[in-house]
């Protein structure tokens, strides 16, 4: 695993996984909370109880941009926990999408659990239309399965 702090981006901005060459993806993941208001099972997510902040995320987004090929799409995952805990990033990070970073395409999806999905950021994500939204839910009947789960594009 590569270290974000030897890229000069603080740690956590980046999810390298097990990528050999990370800057070879076509998606960026931002883990941007690390609180979640279910906690389920088969999460493998360390709560600290933490949000990403806008200096990490843009770091992150930089760092992915340079190293992303022009004629890609740039795609941008937001996760956690919950990540809709940290709407107001997300909304900073989709802003800028369309500002600083319009020249790029960015295209966004956010995995959410859906109980913080209000009218607000319904409507917030009815308007921005670079944004997919995926509702996931734990799969109570296929419990023996870690990691199954229903999920919904809205």
């Amino acid at each position: 695993m590569r270290s974000c702090l030897n890229e000069g981006i603080p740690p956590g901005a980046i999810n390298w996984g097990s990528l050999k060459n990370p800057m070879s993806a076509d998606k960026l993941c931002l883990l941007v909370s690390r609180r979640c208001n279910l906690r389920c099972g088969f999460c493998r997510v360390n709560f600290t109880g933490m949000d990403m902040s806008w200096q990490t995320a843009k770091a992150g987004i930089e760092h992915y941009l340079h190293g992303l090929s022009q004629d890609a799409t740039p795609r941008i995952k937001f996760f956690g926990g919950e990540p809709l805990l940290n709407a107001a990033l997300i909304r900073e990070i989709v802003n800028a999408g369309l500002g600083i970073w319009r020249e790029r395409g960015l295209r966004f999806e956010v995995s959410t659990n859906g109980l913080l999905l209000d009218t607000e950021l319904l409507n917030y994500f009815r308007h921005h239309s670079e944004v997919a939204v995926t509702v996931s839910q734990w799969a109570p009947l296929a419990a023996s399965l870690p990691g199954v789960w229903f999920t919904v594009v809205i």
